[in-house]
């Protein structure tokens, strides 16, 4: 039976909220994970390997830097940890729900308790792609945005489920809604993160 984008449990992230609640943004070089060995679900994405206990990263702006960070079997958005990207995948583009691969450089959003709710990769449009990297089974993840973010373009969703998702987000106060990713320019990041990062 397939699951229509009417039926299915989505992820709406609100970024004026999400931004309000980040206590530190910073790019991060990912070292290695440690996986468990539980077996995941049908549903899983593609080119991804059992499930992430902790991941070991180091900052740019202090490679000597090596931290560590576990994450709770459930996140408190309510969705799984999962497994991350397969460096030796053909497959270049996860929607959703995917860990970068051992050794690429992200940016990384903490919140106020240390969980990690959105990464960013660098595009050759001289953007930050942001995504959430928590897998959300049968939805999707819906981002209400706001200039200086864009709406991104590369997920193919039906226009009338597009024209119901950017009523909701002028109902909520936002100037859009993006499916999968968010998009912002460089400069215009590099100024939240001297906001957010720690010293």
């Amino acid at each position: 039976m397939a699951i229509t984008p009417v039926h299915a449990k989505h992820r709406p992230i609100f970024i004026k909220e999400l931004l309000h609640e980040t206590e530190e943004l910073a790019e991060v070089v990912i070292l290695d994970y440690t996986l468990t060995f539980d077996t995941l679900f049908h549903a899983e994405p593609l080119q991804v390997h059992r499930r992430i206990k902790s991941i070991r990263y180091t900052y740019i702006h202090q490679p000597d830097s090596i931290l560590s960070y576990t994450a709770p079997k459930t996140c408190k958005y309510g969705w799984q940890f999962y497994g991350h990207q397969d460096s030796t995948s053909t497959k270049n583009q996860h929607h959703q729900g995917f860990w970068p691969s051992v050794n690429d450089t992200v940016l990384v959003f903490f919140d106020q308790e240390g969980v990690i709710s959105l990464m960013g990769r660098k595009t050759k449009q001289n953007n930050f792609q942001l995504w959430s990297p928590y897998q959300n089974l049968s939805g999707i993840t819906i981002f209400f945005g706001i200039a200086p973010f864009q709406q991104d373009n590369s997920a193919q969703i039906n226009d009338r489920f597009l024209q119901i998702l950017q009523n909701r987000a002028e109902k909520e106060g936002y100037e859009f809604a993006s499916v999968f990713y968010l998009n912002i320019a460089i400069e215009e990041l590099e100024k939240l993160i001297l906001v957010h990062r720690k010293p």
